[in-house]
């Protein structure tokens, strides 16, 4: 009787010790989650990487704009994925230095407003408000048009269709499926390419040397070419020009 006592208490305290740490397992709360193949590709990135570290990731949306002031001040751990420029304006944010895939800014444009449509001789364009590619693209780039910035992608996208704009700027990924449905005269163009990297508040720096050797080994592995495949999302570039103007896609 007296050895069964012992054992259970020996049980009790081992459970006091460690249910505290079982009950708070450890988790990485991004913005998100997305839908489009980048952003599902991102995703499954993350979420091997984390895993293999011991944690969880987690989402909870939150507005473009909102979501770099939410990571930047540590009420998000961190950042999907972002362009490499970020971390200049949000000293709260540290990136981990692989690059996940190639961003593309586009603009979609009306030619019967515009013509043949040169960003820099546009009057007038619509931008999601903290849209941090285009931040970097104007600050290099000659623009005289009348920048309007709503909340949201869609909204810029709808003063296009209503012709209040000349063109709509957002990146690749939100491109409408059905763009061809919208008549002849919508023209898209490819403003600039950047490498989008991870980014974790800095409060999870130590971190990033791990996360890091990770996604090289999820690379040299072929986990990562196998999830490009899945998702269609081609190999990032070996070197990045600071911005293609101009280039009229197909």
């Amino acid at each position: 009787m007296i050895l069964a006592s012992q054992l259970r208490r020996i049980v009790v305290l081992l459970l006091i010790c460690f249910v505290p740490f079982l009950s708070h397992a450890r988790v990485i709360e991004l913005e998100g989650p997305g839908d489009s193949p980048e952003a599902r590709f991102v995703q499954a990135v993350l979420e091997r990487a984390y895993q293999r570290i011991g944690y969880e990731v987690v989402y909870r949306h939150v507005p473009l704009a909102r979501s770099f002031i939410e990571a930047d001040k540590g009420r998000l751990d961190g950042l999907r994925a972002r362009i490499a420029h970020v971390a200049d304006k949000y000293e709260g944010l540290v990136k981990v230095p692989f690059v996940l895939f190639d961003f593309k800014l586009v603009i979609l444009a009306d030619t019967r407003l515009c013509g043949e449509c040169h960003v820099s001789e546009l009057a007038d364009l619509a931008v999601a408000r903290g849209f941090e590619g285009f931040t970097v693209f104007r600050a290099h780039t000659a623009l005289s048009a009348n920048v309007l910035e709503v909340t949201h992608f869609q909204q810029a996208l709808n003063l296009l269709k209503e012709q209040k704009v000349q063109a709509a700027v957002m990146s690749e990924p939100l491109i409408p499926d059905d763009l061809a449905g919208y008549g002849k005269h919508w023209v898209r163009r490819t403003l600039a390419v950047y490498p989008d990297f991870h980014y974790v508040n800095e409060r999870f720096a130590h971190l990033v040397p791990a996360l890091t050797q990770t996604l090289n080994a999820l690379e040299t592995e072929g986990v990562l070419h196998a999830l490009r495949l899945q998702y269609a999302i081609p190999a990032p570039a070996q070197s990045y020009p600071q911005s293609r103007t101009d280039l009229i896609a197909p």
